[in-house]
């Protein structure tokens, strides 16, 4: 008999890139018994886009994200599985992977499993890295792919994030709330499932930016393109014009520290490249 997966994540932003990323699990949920479930927090724009893309939605606000994921853990509550993979809205994990897992947990494995290394790929240069892992004492498992037995899922009363209101760092603070409740952390290198993961880098605003990743071996992005058929369309979405400072960008305010955070303004031009870089706004258009 097959294992029952639950696959769950968390949208906010970056539809073009969302959209591709969701049609991904939709496509490969046929070859295993898959529920995916996600949390957003734009109203319909978000419950359209989820829905359209044959995924289980729920609604939460942005901010605490801790506390939005937590949300999304307490909704599996409902749900029928032996174990849950947790991905980012900007991740893509192989098949190979999910067929490891199916071999290696079940309902009552007592410890967190993850992946250790993943590629990072960033769309408007379209080269690769190899994330090698998070340094000691960091987490040992990276937050996509990390599997969540029904198990430990009941452990942690279905909200690995307790009480923690954090919007960054996440994979940490749930490293914690494990070990305080005795929960080991496992975590598995790609090559150990036959598969590969990959974290795509959108152009203009991504939780952890690609710039800052560049001290990591380079990898080969054929590998990425023989795996996922869905990167020509991920290509696709590199920017066409470079910025100019003469013209105006209409941006949503993703610097949780800013009064005026989750709102839409205008920035003029250049002035607001770096910002942008530092993922503290998120295109929407160009005026």
């Amino acid at each position: 008999m097959r294992k029952k997966i639950l696959v769950v994540t968390a949208i906010y932003g970056r539809h073009d890139l969302t959209k591709i990323v969701l049609h991904y699990y939709a496509e490969i949920k046929r070859g295993f018994e898959m529920q995916l479930l996600c949390v957003g927090s734009e109203g319909e724009k978000s419950k359209s886009l989820a829905e359209e893309c044959g995924w289980d939605y729920i609604e939460a606000k942005n901010n605490p994200v801790s506390q939005k994921f937590n949300a999304l853990f307490k909704e599996s509550e409902k749900y029928d599985y032996d174990f849950m993979v947790l991905i980012g809205s900007d991740d893509l994990i192989s098949p190979e992977i999910f067929q490891y897992y199916e071999r290696t947990v079940t309902k009552e494995t007592k410890h967190l499993l993850g992946l250790k290394d993943l590629y990072f790929y960033s769309i408007q240069n379209d080269e690769a890295v190899h994330f090698q892992g998070y340094p000691p004492p960091s987490p040992k498992t990276i937050g996509a792919g990390r599997v969540f037995s029904k198990w430990v899922m009941e452990r942690m009363n279905f909200t690995p994030w307790d009480d923690e209101k954090v919007n960054r760092g996440l994979d940490s603070s749930c490293t914690v709330q494990m070990k305080k409740r005795g929960i080991e952390e496992i975590a598995i290198p790609m090559t150990q499932t036959g598969g590969i993961a990959v974290d795509i880098k959108h152009p203009l605003v991504s939780l952890t930016n690609y710039k800052y990743l560049q001290n990591h071996p380079i990898a080969d992005v054929s590998i990425l393109d023989n795996t996922f058929h869905c990167m020509r369309y991920i290509k696709a979405l590199r920017w066409k014009e470079p910025f100019d400072e003469k013209k105006q960008y209409q941006v949503r305010v993703m610097d949780q520290s800013r009064p005026d955070f989750d709102t839409v303004r205008t920035i003029q031009g250049k002035a607001m490249v770096e910002s942008l870089i530092l993922g503290k706004f998120e295109l929407i258009s160009t005026n």
